[in-house]
């Protein structure tokens, strides 16, 4: 039935309705009629039986034999098909017997259990009549009804009855048969929409003005039709967003297996989609799962499928059902290969770029020692020559140029690790970040003439992390500082540092009095190549590589401002970089 479609499952269940409720009315009266029929007999029997015990009453008690054959014969009427009188000894004294059944076993029937016969399809139902007189009992009669013509007339009542069942069930079928027609025409209508709407199929429909149910179905399918349009464009809009976007984005399921990625996954990691399916994503791109943070953007280096290695920025999102359990992952990342090459390639530059000062600056370190070194070695040479160079002031000689070379020997070692460009994580104390940021600047401030003030009210902080790369970027500041009260004629330039401790982070300050920086350019300070100095003098990348090492490689912030009549830069860092 579940094959069948809607017109006839309606047709079949009014049908068969129509049926139950007709069975039942015929049921019902068929029993009504059987009950009234039996009733019928019944007192037709006991009219009978009164009538008769009145007129066998006499004659039997008299013995009146003629009578009583009278009564026989002219008794069986109507229904009443045989008659037997008996007197009180049961010996027959009359009878009209008119059945093929014998006497002998008629009269051994138990009435009181059984009071039908049948013969062929005639239904004979007996009774007995005891006939008293006075409460005396005088004889009796054995009466045979024949209902014959009332079950013929019954049978033919049923088979007219049926004939008009039949006659119903075919008329109920045929209205019911229209009717569902009439009535699921539009019904069939919109369900066909429905399936081409389903496959996808273009269909033309229009909304209704009536205000019965199919109209408002209809008015639904319409805007529903029109709304999967409507989305069916947005999601081809968003699928060649989706495949086209830069970004690799792969879907998860809860086990962190691929169900899909779109076009810049495979573009980026050179999978074939085959390879891709049903795989664990940390598994294929060589990734250890314990080091990936859900929380934030991930910075780390993946394995692609011609063995080669690019460098990506990872970012995890999890997707929650109603009861807060992992349902999905969505994973986006993006190559950042060329711009860490660019990033490397900047810092270099901005190595290269500082490198002039500071070997203007080891010029600088380096003329007295050296100075001294020439005075000593000349004196020498010449007191040598003379025979004037006593022993205890030759000793004195070379001990001053031993220092001085020392001197000289740890100026080159201070720069040295400046130039160095591995990244090493190491635990150091503030105090020798800034020991060593004096001696590499003190020349071109002791030149320029300019105030470098370390607070030290926190100076002895341990601190994990980058050494070199946060010399590099206070340098950077301090640099363009020195260049600001340069060209800006300061005549006491002053570079104040503060370093304090705040929970786990350092704060450093760096506040200079060479009148600030341009509003309107503020904001601009850290990007690439942006510079306020002269093309000859700024390559505008020191400030932008300071930028990129605090924030991304010291995992801390920097920001800028005016006060105070200079320019002031404050820089936190973790004291701890894990």
């Amino acid at each position: 039935m579940n094959n069948f479609s809607f017109k006839y499952k309606f047709i079949l269940t009014f049908v068969i309705v129509e049926i139950f409720f007709i069975l039942l009315i015929v049921g019902m009266n068929f029993i009504s009629i059987n009950n009234a029929t039996e009733k019928l007999i019944k007192k037709e029997i006991t009219t009978t039986k009164y009538l008769l015990e009145s007129l066998i009453k006499l004659p039997i008690s008299v013995y009146d034999l003629a009578t009583l054959d009278d009564i026989t014969k002219q008794s069986t009427v109507g229904s009443l098909n045989s008659i037997i009188i008996f007197d009180i000894n049961n010996t027959p004294l009359s009878k009209n017997y008119n059945i093929n059944t014998s006497y002998e076993k008629l009269s051994k029937i138990d009435i009181t259990k059984n009071n039908e016969i049948f013969e062929k399809d005639n239904r004979y139902i007996i009774d007995k009549l005891l006939i008293k007189e006075e409460d005396i009992l005088v004889g009796s009669a054995f009466l045979i009804f024949d209902t014959n013509d009332i079950d013929k007339q019954i049978e033919k009542n049923k088979q007219n009855v049926f004939f008009i069942i039949l006659i119903e069930i075919l008329i109920s079928t045929l209205i019911a048969y229209f009717l569902g027609r009439n009535l699921t025409k539009k019904l069939s209508n919109l369900t066909k929409m429905a399936k081409k709407i389903g496959n996808e199929e273009e269909i033309e429909i229009l909304y209704e003005k009536d205000k019965n149910e199919l109209a408002i179905l209809n008015n639904s399918i319409t805007k529903m039709y029109e709304d999967i349009n409507l989305r069916n464009e947005k999601l081809k809009e968003a699928k060649i967003v989706f495949d086209n976007i830069t970004e690799a984005i792969i879907f998860l399921d809860e086990k962190k297996q691929i169900i899909s990625a779109n076009n810049s996954f495979f573009k980026i990691t050179k999978f074939d989609e085959k390879e891709v399916r049903g795989n664990n994503l940390f598994k294929l791109l060589n990734l250890n799962e314990e080091e990936i943070d859900y929380s934030e953007k991930n910075d780390i280096k993946i394995k692609i499928n011609n063995n080669d290695y690019l460098n990506i920025l990872l970012n995890i999102n999890t997707v929650y059902d109603e009861l807060k359990n992992t349902k999905n992952y969505i994973v986006l990342f993006v190559d950042i290969t060329k711009e860490r090459k660019k990033e490397d390639l900047l810092q270099i530059q901005s190595k290269m770029a500082t490198m002039g000062e500071m070997i203007s600056n080891i010029a600088h370190q380096w003329r007295q020692p050296l100075s001294a070194i020439s005075t000593i070695s000349s004196t020498v040479k010449i007191q040598s020559e003379l025979d004037l160079l006593p022993k205890e002031e030759l000793h004195q000689s070379l001990d001053n140029i031993i220092k001085s070379v020392r001197y000289l020997s740890e100026t080159i070692d201070d720069f040295r690790n400046f130039f160095k460009v591995e990244k090493e994580i190491k635990e150091f104390e503030i105090s020798e970040l800034f020991n060593s940021l004096k001696k590499i600047l003190s020349a071109r401030i002791t030149h320029n003439e300019i105030t470098l003030n370390i607070n030290k009210l926190d100076y002895d902080i341990h601190v994990i992390g980058l050494k070199n790369e946060l010399i590099q970027s206070l340098i950077n500041i301090i640099n363009n500082a020195i260049d600001a009260i340069i060209s800006n004629n300061i005549a006491k330039g002053v570079v104040d540092i503060n370093i304090k401790e705040v929970d786990d982070f350092i704060e450093i300050e760096i506040q200079d009095n060479a009148g600030g920086i341009p509003h309107k350019v503020l904001n601009k300070i850290f990007e690439p190549y942006f510079t306020t100095k002269h093309q000859s003098q700024g390559t505008g990348i020191g400030l932008y590589m300071t930028h990129t090492i605090i924030t991304q490689h010291c995992k801390g912030k920097i920001d800028a401002t005016n006060r105070n009549s200079g320019a002031l830069f404050t820089i936190t860092i973790p004291k701890e970089l894990s």
